[in-house]
């Protein structure tokens, strides 16, 4: 198993450089590939309300040998839980469902764009979770650097992450300048776009020079980005490949190359998208 190195947060806590993403992974087949990621070394596991599967979560978990206090378990504040005291409320659930007292990451999964002030009230409920313990770190997700700013101007507390689509091909360059001014940690959902672009001939040419598959390139450009990604597979191989980006490195230039493949091709385009998205 690859000894990684886990970065620094704007909090003072640490995170894996890799996470596992759990959506869609479902009864026993889910968690299987969930001690697969275990055995494999990721340390950070990332489910949220919304995918209905936190009891999958919280059985490999006790299932794995790994020591829970070396775990990253994240999850995320659904819309229908938004609000100060539904947020209290739903991280109880939240907590029974994982099998734990705390999860190290708690994150708003969107912001309500319809009324904002609602997520401010569920981010000042995530900033008292922390204060009381029960929660490590807190963020957000799919948020704009406006709405980044317009949290940190009302409450004063700067979110440690900003978990995003994030590609090759939907390079996000003013949301990631603005999230390094502000050492808020970009972690990337769709971090490959789900290989529906993996022949490009710039992932092919550099994953026959590195002599790895062009997914395994996507998601070491992350990693020389300082960004997380996540993953998520059910074929074991895959998960294991996924993991194994820590034996080669990119160089400047062909960083350059990969970033210069955007082309704003979003993956995920829900109604409830922000502006400027």
């Amino acid at each position: 198993m690859t000894k990684i190195a886990n970065l620094s947060l704007n909090d003072g806590q640490r995170i894996p450089p890799i996470g596992f993403g759990t959506n869609v992974l479902r009864g026993r087949k889910g968690i299987d590939s969930i001690l697969t990621a275990l055995d494999a070394g990721y340390r950070l596991i990332d489910t949220a309300q919304s995918y209905d599967n936190e009891e999958i979560v919280g059985a490999a978990v006790v299932e794995s040998s790994v020591p829970r206090q070396e775990l990253v378990l994240t999850t995320k504040i659904t819309d229908a839980h938004q609000g100060y005291q539904q947020t209290l409320d739903s991280l109880e659930v939240s907590l029974a469902k994982l099998k734990t007292d705390w999860v190290d990451i708690l994150l708003v999964h969107w912001p309500n764009v319809q009324d904002f002030e609602r997520s401010l009230e569920t981010w000042r409920a995530l900033i008292d979770l922390q204060q009381a313990g029960k929660v490590t770190t807190i963020g957000v997700s799919n948020y704009t650097p406006d709405l980044l700013q317009r949290t940190i101007d009302a409450s004063g507390v700067v979110p440690a992450l900003n978990q995003v689509e994030f590609h090759p091909f939907l390079v996000q360059k003013d949301l990631l300048a603005y999230c390094q001014q502000k050492e808020i940690r970009i972690e990337a959902y769709c971090p490959i776009a789900r290989a529906e672009r993996a022949g490009h001939p710039v992932l092919q040419h550099l994953a026959a020079k590195y002599q790895k598959s062009p997914v395994q390139i996507m998601l070491r450009w992350h990693v020389e980005l300082g960004i997380v990604p996540i993953p998520r597979s059910e074929n074991p191989d895959h998960i294991r490949g996924n993991f194994q980006i820590f034996d080669f490195s990119l160089v400047e230039d062909e960083v350059r190359e990969i970033s210069g493949l955007n082309e704003n091709y979003r993956i995920i385009k829900p109604d409830k998208s922000p502006p400027g998205w």
